[in-house]
């Protein structure tokens, strides 16, 4: 009774800290959440959702759905609705990716060795913390998370493909794999992530029915199957835009166009902009750590592989640092800060920052195993350099709130709730007119602002009169011969 306790209590402590790393995010999304429609491309994607943009985004189905739904609500607080639902999911993808590095297995010397068992134990939990931190704590995931934009609920999805991915590693049940069907065909028509990730997951869950000496066609045939669900949501999504007069003014002439262009445009997130570059200098560490593991314990790891696991933390910190590191970049080498500007490394590309967190925790687990005092002192890099490498990886966590600190101004939602409110106050001075023509700062804010208060008004964009697609938008919104005179 006594060892069953004990065994549990471990398990126990894992979910409680899990639990405290959700509230604790969830807290501080909250607390710094935009309450109002930031400005930019967060009123954009409300604006694009609700049908009050002259050229909505063809992505994002889901996504749009829950922002018509929180629409539907009394008093319509739309904005700040979906800036609640970015946080929860926010906070539920930073706990969910602290349980699955807690699942993570570290090499030991002696499974039966009570000290070397709980040093793995604490280990487990440092990795999850850890990664948990630098994910929360980072200026992109928390931006998507105090703002109304979907890419924390796209995180989630992802997370929630790997949680069922670990539950079939670690039940053997084939029922985890067709969720992990179903979930990863609603992911590939929601975010384009999941087409990138597609090879790789297919590899992952044959190599793991391999090592479970399990591999069964029937089951992968039933998997791939349960995904179909998950593609057919192009078909609704592709007859809906096409029924919006907006979308049709672009030249569409039926719903399969539309929903070549959907796919189009997620191919082109893939291979345009910086997200192949990023990814390459995420998935190396995430390669290197993961995918190539030493079989031996970390206390018998030799100087290069030791070397190699300090270049691959690196990486995460640099992430997790990288304002103050680009300040200073600035004023020592102006034209490579210049060039990392262009990497994307912040806002709104948050899968990287995924990754590297797992990285980060992962690395913290194998030096904590590490810095354990053990007879073979000369072992991999001696019993003083592993010890170094505990304390380093005991210091992980905090660096991560040090980093949190510094990027609160750059990632705190707040101060749009003033610039909109600023634009609310300039829209009472519209005293009764249905045209109001802006200079295409605060468009959407404008329109967001006008729709909840039911008026009727047209905002018009300035910038965008040049475009003739504009022009014929407009055509169709000004029907009274006053308003096209």
């Amino acid at each position: 009774m006594n060892d069953s306790d004990n065994s549990m209590r471990p398990v126990r402590f894992r979910w409680l800290a899990v639990l405290v790393l959700f509230a604790g995010s969830l807290g501080l999304y909250v607390a710094t959440m935009c309450r109002g429609a930031f400005p930019g491309l967060p009123a954009k994607s409300l604006a694009w959702h609700l049908g009050l943009d002259a050229s909505p985004t063809l992505l994002d189905y889901l996504w749009g759905w829950i922002v018509r739904l929180c629409a539907l609500l009394p008093g319509r607080p739309v904005a700040a609705g979906m800036g609640l639902v970015s946080a929860l999911a926010g906070a539920a993808g930073v706990a969910l990716l602290a349980a699955l590095m807690m699942r993570v297995r570290y090499s030991i010397h002696d499974p039966h060795d009570p000290d070397e068992t709980g040093r793995e134990e604490q280990a487990r939990l440092l990795a999850g913390c850890t990664a948990g931190l630098f994910l929360a704590l980072s200026v992109p995931f928390w931006i998507l998370s105090t703002r109304s934009l979907p890419g924390t609920f796209h995180m989630l999805l992802l997370l929630l493909a790997a949680w069922l991915f670990s539950e079939y590693q670690r039940t053997g049940k084939p029922s985890r794999l067709y969720g992990l069907g179903l979930v990863y065909g609603v992911g590939i028509s929601e975010f384009t992530t999941f087409w990138i990730f597609a090879p790789l997951a297919a590899v992952l869950v044959a190599r793991a029915m391999l090592q479970r000496a399990e591999f069964s066609w029937p089951v992968l045939i039933r998997t791939a199957l349960c995904a179909v669900p998950g593609f057919l949501l192009y078909f609704p999504h592709a007859w809906a835009l096409f029924a919006d007069p907006a979308v049709r003014l672009r030249g569409f002439t039926s719903a399969w166009q539309v929903m070549w262009f959907i796919w189009r445009d997620q191919w082109t997130l893939i291979v345009t902009g910086p997200f192949i570059l990023v990814g390459v200098l995420t998935a190396i560490p995430w390669g290197v750590l993961f995918l190539l593991r030493a079989k031996k314990p970390a206390w018998r790891y030799s100087p290069w592989q030791v070397i190699l696991r300090l270049v691959a933390l690196t990486v995460p910190l640099f992430a997790l640092f990288y304002l103050d590191l680009h300040k200073s970049l600035k004023l020592l080498v102006p034209s490579l800060a210049k060039q990392l500007s262009s990497l994307g490394l912040f806002f709104p590309l948050a899968t990287p920052y995924l990754i590297l967190a797992a990285c980060a925790g992962y690395v913290a687990g194998e030096f904590w195993v590490m810095g354990q005092s053990r007879e073979h002192r000369n072992a991999g890099i001696g019993q003083p350099l592993r010890k170094t490498m505990g304390v380093l990886a005991a210091l992980l966590p905090l660096a991560a709130l040090v980093a949190g600190y510094r990027n609160l101004p750059v990632a705190d939602g707040r101060p749009g709730a003033r610039i909109d409110a600023l634009a609310a106050e300039l829209l009472e001075s519209v005293q009764g007119r249905d045209v109001l023509l802006s200079d295409g700062v605060l468009d959407d804010n404008f329109r967001l602002l006008s729709w909840r208060r039911g008026m009727d008004l047209d905002v018009v964009s300035g910038p965008q009169t040049a475009s003739a697609l504009y022009r014929q938008y407009l055509a169709g919104v000004f029907t009274s011969p006053r308003q096209q005179a």
